[in-house]
């Protein structure tokens, strides 16, 4: 079982201003997930110093912190997760490469995301469902930060909500694999 409903979490609470843990005193949870080979969770450049980089920006948590809680979520939904973490952009582009069309991805692409259209054409490539997500809100940053190279051949992005950022967008690929 799993939460979904992303699209009314949006528009009756953090639109309206009624905070994020409500969700999951309303959450509807869903007995029937399409099976999927595996749910990936990618993070580029620099992420593996979450907690000690930066900390006014991106958190005090650190990435083994963050990926632990997709790690339960997942369990507990009996979804199949990969979590990895990456300094090296070949590294990334394969394991993209491995991906199936019924995998689904989450990608932090750090510093990559305004540069690298190798990952942009890694992921149209293989042709699986992916959302970019980002811890700071990159449209309110540094004007270098503010485009995306990766968000045109992703779903979505999701970006400013901290760790949230990834659990929604775990909730959203839980919503998409089941329609």
């Amino acid at each position: 079982m799993f939460f979904v409903n992303l699209g009314i979490f949006l528009s009756q609470y953090w639109l309206k201003g009624q905070g994020y843990g409500k969700i999951f005193k309303d959450t509807l949870y869903l007995k029937d997930v399409r099976k999927i080979r595996t749910l990936w969770v990618l993070n580029g450049p620099n992420l593996n110093l979450l907690g000690r980089r930066e900390p006014d920006t991106y958190g005090k948590e650190t990435l083994a912190e963050i990926n632990d809680e997709l790690l339960e979520i997942a369990q507990k939904a009996g979804v199949p997760i990969e979590i990895k973490q990456t300094n090296f952009e070949g590294e990334m582009i394969q394991w993209i490469h491995t991906m199936a069309e019924d995998d689904f991805l989450i990608i932090n692409p750090g510093a990559w995301t305004h540069y690298s259209y190798a990952i942009r054409d890694a992921i149209a490539g293989v042709k699986v469902p992916a959302i970019e997500v980002h811890l700071s809100n990159i449209h309110a940053r540094e004007e270098f930060r503010k485009n995306s190279v990766i968000a045109p051949v992703c779903i979505g992005q999701i970006s400013g909500l901290g760790k949230k950022s990834y659990k929604l967008a775990l909730q959203f690929a839980m919503e998409y694999l089941t329609q």
